[in-house]
């Protein structure tokens, strides 16, 4: 069975593309991918909580302060209604859409991101900065709830009194004979 570690390898070669990138665009898409992924691992954590008999509820959603975002760059009416992390997912969806498939259609007409213009390299830098910051921490979240649940039960067994007999200590393999 795969470990937490080889299920996340590619969201965090998905975060450290986006670090990485010049392109607030590609930034965004990163970003979203992260996000949208967390899903599929809120799930394999389901499915290792029922097979270890993990009770504890998975991390919900983390909330989004909107006092952060207002200081991301967001204007203070577009962050209204912003509680979690899904609602800001989900009010920049159409930023996403409009550059995963170039062109989207709204009100009839069929609309594109002119790349080359600053006011929407400013649009794209905040939005993906905000999201990529808490698509990061929503996965944090998930990674810090299985290596405290979970893990933990993999079967360890601490050096104490009761197991003694499993720790034997020579002092012939610290060279002390």
């Amino acid at each position: 069975m795969a470990g937490f570690k080889v299920i996340t390898e590619a969201y965090d070669a998905i975060y450290r593309e986006a670090l990485v990138s010049s392109s607030p665009f590609y930034r965004l898409l990163c970003a979203a991918r992260m996000y949208e992924g967390t899903t599929s691992i809120r799930k394999w954590l389901k499915e290792r909580c029922i097979e270890r008999g993990v009770k504890d509820k998975l991390p919900s959603d983390p909330d989004v302060n909107q006092e952060e975002l207002i200081k991301f760059g967001f204007d203070p009416e577009f962050v209204k209604g912003i509680r979690k992390v899904q609602d800001l997912f989900h009010k920049l969806k159409d930023m996403r859409d409009a550059i995963a498939h170039f062109l989207i259609e709204r009100d009839g007409a069929d609309l594109h991101v002119y790349l080359a213009e600053g006011i929407e390299l400013e649009r794209y830098s905040t939005a993906a900065a905000a999201l990529l910051h808490y698509a990061h921490k929503t996965l944090e979240e998930c990674r810090l709830f299985y290596t405290h649940k979970i893990e933990n039960l993999r079967g360890t067994i601490l050096p104490m009194v009761q197991n003694r007999d499993q720790f034997i200590v020579r002092a012939s393999e610290f060279g002390l004979d």
